[in-house]
């Protein structure tokens, strides 16, 4: 149980945190267990390797789809993020924000 600076759930929870996301929103979003996101921010159980990669991948999606947006902000609720995650999975950085762009001309 390790929760050393670079272990996956110090870097998952410094990323929530960038982000202003509670636990209980990421593990909907995720379908990790939120009793088990809960454990391993305590250090009391260690993520599994399958959990720290589907957090770490999501987290990090979030923060680029984050930044593609601005000045606009994500949904604040399950069901439009993962709307918007749906509808922008397939688009880069670039073409999101080029989207965003257009809407202030």
């Amino acid at each position: 149980m390790s929760n050393a600076t670079l272990s996956a759930e110090n870097r998952i929870r410094e990323r929530m945190k960038l982000l202003g996301l509670s636990a209980a929103f990421v593990a909907a979003l995720s379908g990790v267990d939120a009793t088990r996101l809960s454990l391993a921010f305590r250090g009391i159980r260690d993520l599994s390797n399958d959990d720290a990669g589907t957090l770490l991948a999501l987290t990090h999606n979030l923060i680029e789809l984050s930044e593609a947006v601005k000045p606009l902000a994500l949904p604040n609720d399950v069901p439009g993020m993962k709307r918007v995650m749906k509808a922008l999975e397939d688009s880069s950085a670039e073409t999101i924000r080029a989207k965003v762009s257009t809407l202030f001309e």
